[in-house]
């Protein structure tokens, strides 16, 4: 092929690309223009549905309540499967889908309860705690929803028969708890024993396991559960039982998002009792009425 046939070929397939590319062009012109209707005909449909959802019932939120624990205390609260479980859990949750709110948890160390009730990061909060003139004067308590006993956890070769036996012994406690005041106590009365207070139960238990702690004082239904989960351990119910268990709420009811939250707590926690609910619940978790 010469030099003026290949010219000749070549501007004739450049003009013939160029038809079809403005062809394209223009089809893909009037396809976008097709979606573009369809798309703000769409997005009207939308906003219409939107707007009926928003007004009617179909989509409505019920509002929400924070509860605040610490999840190192079964049964009462702990992990299972990546879910937060337990007594107390199951009691939350009824008596607030009771109240018509659904229910946010957040988990954090046992110290820090009380300074989340206050600066309103938490509206309630629950995990085993037992009423106290000190936390009085900060939170405030619903009604005492369960009796608890103390226990201490041993390795099962570890000799303890009686509160004598804490004589120089190194007795683990979580920190802040109604067991760290009492284990102070009685290293009043046994001034060689030494109490370790920590954040979180599951290490108290770890510390234990590595014989860097004698014991770990806990409540009685705790004791049991950890018991349960390690062969290696026992426990020794002590004859000492705290004040009870009861829900925590703000003293002020300016920091609460929610106003007479524990007098609504206190009715549902009445109505659980005499409809059996509440014995429901400590039967499941707890193993007795």
């Amino acid at each position: 092929m010469d030099a003026a046939i290949f010219l000749e070929v070549q501007e004739v397939s450049s003009y013939d690309l160029l038809k079809v590319h403005m062809k394209t062009i223009k089809m893909t012109e009037k396809v976008m223009g097709q979606i573009a209707f369809f798309l703000i005909l769409g997005m009207n449909f939308l906003g219409e549905v939107a707007c009926t959802s928003s007004n009617g019932s179909l989509s409505e939120s019920r509002p929400i309540l924070t509860l605040g624990l610490s999840a190192d205390y079964p049964p009462f609260e702990f992990k299972q499967d990546g879910k937060i479980v337990g007594f107390d859990v199951d009691l939350a949750q009824e008596v607030a889908r009771r109240l018509g709110y659904d229910l946010s948890i957040q988990d954090m160390d046992f110290s820090v309860l009380i300074p989340s009730i206050q600066n309103g990061r938490i509206d309630f909060a629950m995990s085993g705690m037992t009423i106290t003139e000190i936390r009085k004067k900060n939170v405030d308590f619903s009604d005492v929803y369960f009796k608890s006993g103390f226990a201490l956890i041993l390795k099962k070769e570890s000799q303890f028969s009686k509160e004598e036996d804490f004589k120089g012994k190194k007795i683990g406690v979580q920190l802040g708890t109604t067991m760290e005041k009492f284990a102070q106590l009685k290293a009043q009365i046994y001034p060689d024993l030494k109490v370790v207070a920590l954040g979180k139960n599951s290490i108290l238990i770890q510390e234990l396991k590595s014989e860097r702690l004698f014991g770990v004082l806990v409540e009685e239904s705790q004791a049991t559960e950890f018991v349960k989960a390690n062969s290696s351990l026992k426990s020794f119910v002590l004859g000492s039982r705290g004040d009870g268990y009861a829900i925590v709420f703000p003293k002020d009811p300016v920091v609460g998002r929610v106003e007479f939250l524990k007098e609504k707590f206190n009715a549902e926690l009445k109505n659980l009792r005499k409809n059996g609910k509440m014995r429901e619940l400590r039967l499941k978790w707890l193993g007795k009425k």
